[in-house]
């Protein structure tokens, strides 16, 4: 019996939300309630509502009769007119790869999303629902434009430098998802390796270790940081060892 109050409805979700993070029962019990929510014409609590899918719990306790509607409503709120319902609606879309068929081509069309953060959301959920369709999308292109002029890609958005180191971090993930277009994102990455920013290149060669089959390219890069840069931590350079098993990670 949802309080006629905006605020009301919005604690009440979040609340739900996270008790349902951990709590089977909670999850069971809660998710009928959060599904109506992504009904709601606040679009904060729509967001707050398709966002919590995300958690796994969660996505667990729909009930399987009702998965489709649930699924019809991700789709939905895909394109809803608020970029925050769009972006959360394309994570939750993320976790069903088996849906593909009629997700993909949504988040395609989303993918002229204006605002970097949201964009490139979308972008990683598509990598995730359909790699082949991300690729032919042209994601690895705005990744790789995101990584290597954050500046320019956030001109005139009224970004600050916080939130544009942000921004590329989030683009180098976004090329590790998808591990393909090699000629693309192999070079943008290598120079993500060489950033100032820690986190940036905490990204970059986590995402060039996705690059199983272009070894001959990556590796030189990879020995190079994880030997000279002792920012990156070392369970990082660790992952080293999924392609180089051989080499020597430094310690």
């Amino acid at each position: 019996t949802p309080v006629a109050n905006r605020r009301s409805r919005m604690c009440a979700v979040s609340l739900l939300f996270s008790l349902a993070l951990r709590d089977t029962n909670t999850a069971r019990i809660a998710e009928p309630t959060i599904a109506r929510a992504m009904a709601d014409e606040n679009p904060g609590l729509r967001q707050l509502a398709v966002g919590a899918y995300e958690g796994d719990v969660l996505r667990t306790q729909i009930d399987p009769s009702l998965k489709k509607a649930r699924l019809d409503e991700f789709i939905r709120l895909a394109e809803d007119s608020d970029r925050g319902v769009r972006g959360n609606a394309a994570t939750a879309l993320s976790f069903f790869p088996e849906e593909a068929a009629r997700s993909a081509p949504v988040l395609v069309k989303n993918l002229s999303e204006s605002d970097p953060f949201w964009q490139l959301l979308i972008a990683r959920a598509l990598a995730r629902v359909d790699r082949n369709t991300a690729a032919q999308a042209g994601v690895a292109t705005i990744a790789a434009a995101h990584l290597r002029n954050p500046d320019q890609q956030t001109s005139g958005i009224g970004l600050g430098s916080s939130r544009r180191w942000e921004i590329a971090r989030q683009a180098a993930e976004v090329l590790g998802e998808l591990h393909s277009e090699a000629v693309i994102s192999i070079p943008v990455l290598i120079e993500g390796l060489g950033s100032t920013n820690r986190e940036i290149a905490i990204a970059s060669f986590r995402a060039l270790t996705m690059f199983k089959e272009q070894t001959d390219e990556t590796l030189p890069s990879l020995r190079k940081a994880a030997v000279e840069r002792s920012d990156i931590p070392n369970w990082v350079k660790a992952e080293l060892h999924s392609i180089d098993p051989a080499g020597k990670v430094a310690k």
